[in-house]
């Protein structure tokens, strides 16, 4: 998950996302991928609603889409 987000440079070998190679694309890559951590490093007071919502507006959506988009997701 680290290579495939560019967290960590790859050292060898291919991969690609989406038809993009995580070597030569990475910039094309992160504006169509996000990872979701899976504990709350950032703001542990914040809800995992809050948190879609947050980063969807840091992606650049809206507030009035960035809701809907939390809707749909979280249940």
């Amino acid at each position: 998950i680290n290579m495939l987000t560019g967290m960590v440079a790859p050292t060898s070998g291919h991969a690609s996302i989406s038809g993009k190679d995580i070597r030569t694309q990475m910039g094309a890559i992160r504006n169509d991928v996000g990872i979701c951590l899976q504990h709350d490093c950032l703001f542990p007071q914040l809800t995992v609603k809050e948190h879609l919502q947050f980063f969807s507006r840091i992606k650049g959506l809206y507030d009035s889409k960035s809701r809907k988009e939390a809707d749909k997701m979280v249940m």
